[in-house]
Parts: C-alpha cells; sequence; structure tokens
C-alpha cells in the first residue's frame, strides 16, 4: 500500500513514516482513548502543553495581529471559511466608509477564540497594559483581541499561555479546533502576502551604537595585561566572560531596537518562530559572533614561554 501525503515534516535523509492498523476491537480502543493527539495535549508530568504552533504559522500569527494589518470584504470572507464554528455574524468593520470597509486582522483571528476567554500578558517596557503604545502587552477580552501581537508566549508550549487556557476551560475537542482552525486561516493568509528573509537582512543598522565592541575588547586586554601570570584563575575567566557576554546582549538589544519593523530576522527573532539574540548577533554583527562563553585557560598559552 503506497500514501500520498501533501504535507511531510521529513526530510531525506533516513527519515521514516510508519502506520500502526489495530487488528481487534480491544487495540482499536486502546488507540482511540489512550494514544490519540487529542487525549495527550497536556503532559501530565509537568501540566503544560506538548503541543503549540510554530513556525511559519506562528511568524504568521504575529504579523496578521500587526495593528496596520486590514482586510477588505472579499479577502475577509475566504479568511472566515477556515473558522471551523462560525455562527455566520459577520463582525463589524473596524474602518467603514461610503466605498469600503475594512476589517482587521485582530478581529479574524478573534473568531477563533472562545467567547469567555480572558487573557493577559503585560510587557516589561509598558508602564500602562490598558495603553500599549508599541502593541506588546496582550489584551483578550471576553474572547476578543484588544491589543497586543500574538507570539510564542501566548500561541507556543508555555505554561498558563492561550491554548493552555482554552485547554483548561474547554477541554481537548475546543483546543483541537483552535489550533486547525489557526494554522489554515494564518497560512493562508501568509501565502497571499508571503514573508522572506535574505542577505540585505544581514546588513547592521546604520545608527547602530559602535563603541560597545571597542569598549569591550579595551576591558578584557586590560584585564589581560594585569593578570598575565594568573590568567587561568577562575575568578579572571568569569569576569571576562561577564563583559564579553554584557558586550553581545547590549550589542544584539541595540541592533534589534534600531532594526526597522519589516526585518525578517527581527520578526522571526520577536515571533518566537526562529532565531534569538544571539543568532542575530552572528549574522548582523560579525565581532559579536566570537562574544560567547571561553575557556580563558585555552588562552594562557600564548603568554606561556616557547621552547
Amino acid at each position: 500500500m503506497v500514501l500520498t501525503l501533501l504535507y511531510t515534516p521529513t526530510d531525506f535523509d533516513g527519515d521514516e513514516m510508519n502506520m500502526h492498523v489495530p487488528q481487534d476491537l480491544q487495540s482499536r480502543t486502546e488507540l482511540e482513548e489512550l494514544m490519540s493527539v487529542t487525549k495527550n495535549f497536556c503532559s501530565a508530568q509537568s501540566n503544560k502543553p506538548v503541543i503549540g504552533i510554530i513556525q511559519d504559522t506562528l511568524v504568521g500569527a504575529y504579523l496578521f495581529t500587526n495593528r496596520n494589518i486590514f482586510l477588505a470584504r472579499d479577502e475577509m470572507m475566504n479568511l472566515m471559511m477556515h473558522v471551523v464554528h462560525w455562527d455566520g455574524v459577520i463582525p463589524a468593520p473596524a474602518i467603514m466608509t461610503p466605498k469600503q470597509c475594512l476589517w482587521t486582522g485582530k478581529q479574524l483571528l478573534s473568531l477563533l477564540f472562545p467567547n469567555n476567554l480572558v487573557y493577559t500578558h503585560k510587557a516589561k517596557s509598558d508602564p500602562d497594559p490598558l495603553c500599549s503604545l508599541d502593541d506588546k502587552t496582550v489584551l483578550i477580552r471576553q474572547g476578543e483581541l484588544i491589543q497586543g501581537r500574538l507570539s510564542k508566549t501566548q500561541l507556543g508550549k508555555t505554561y498558563n499561555g492561550i491554548i493552555h487556557r482554552i485547554w483548561k476551560s474547554h477541554g481537548d475537542q475546543t483546543v483541537a479546533d483552535f489550533i486547525n482552525g489557526i494554522q489554515r486561516m494564518v497560512d493562508y493568509w501568509l501565502t497571499q502576502h508571503s514573508f522572506s528573509t535574505g542577505i540585505a537582512d544581514c546588513v547592521p543598522a546604520a545608527d547602530a551604537d559602535a563603541s560597545i565592541v571597542p569598549d569591550a575588547i579595551a576591558q578584557v586586554d586590560s584585564i589581560i595585561a594585569k593578570h598575565r601570570h594568573d590568567i587561568e584563575h577562575p575568578l579572571v575567566e568569569r569576569k571576562i566572560n561577564q563583559i564579553l557576554n554584557s558586550a553581545r546582549d547590549r550589542a544584539g538589544e541595540d541592533q534589534i531596537n534600531k532594526l526597522p519593523d519589516n526585518h525578517g530576522m527581527k520578526t522571526m527573532a520577536e515571533a518566537g518562530s526562529k532565531g534569538s539574540l544571539i543568532n542575530i548577533c552572528t549574522l548582523i554583527h560579525t565581532p559579536q559572533a566570537l562574544m560567547f562563553d571561553i575557556n580563558v585557560g585555552h588562552l594562557c598559552e600564548a603568554f606561556m614561554p616557547r621552547h
């Protein structure tokens, strides 16, 4: 028997996909009740989900819930076909003009939430969670996404995230419908608008702080010159690591803050789909690529006499 699948999350380095066919009623019952995906959504060991939104759907949800995403009527109707339990009521448009009505991405994604869902995630940079200027604080009231952009913190395998709360309040089938619905809706929207990253995203910001790296190198040189005879001491190594790691983090944060909002790598890192602060340092700011935890013991050979 040959199975032709439209999508297989595998590559061609020896990966296999196995199908198990139960031979009796007892085996079939065990598979349906004990091994079903919806029956094993939450881990009994850690009491948190083992299934979450990842990769393209995650970065798509982050882009889809941006403030500047508006949908015309034809695009809105196409997206609403992916709502599993749509009640037939079209939400009121966010912008109404004599010629055109526009809906937001937040409105469309809210159709997938249960009506009584309440969720708050306050960003550290927002002094007032009810008025987020940079749209980083997420507020959901009665199943309506009021503000915020959804990322891995809300849609990933996180404790007490949106997916975990839906599972606790409404059960297995409701959270399965939500995961299916958000993947179909967001992936359809992403295929119409696209998302990409390239070599242009590896260019550092023009107004980035250029003094972080030289200052860190000067501090390390000073420590090495001062402790030339005890360079292998653990406290010296710890001090050098602190300086290098601090410079790496500050340079990465400086780059992220000054890169444009449509930067591909910045978008993926903020959404949580791929990449991190260290990856951005490695790809964008080349000197920071060397600023990881090092073993100063390997450096002492440069100060030892050679025979």
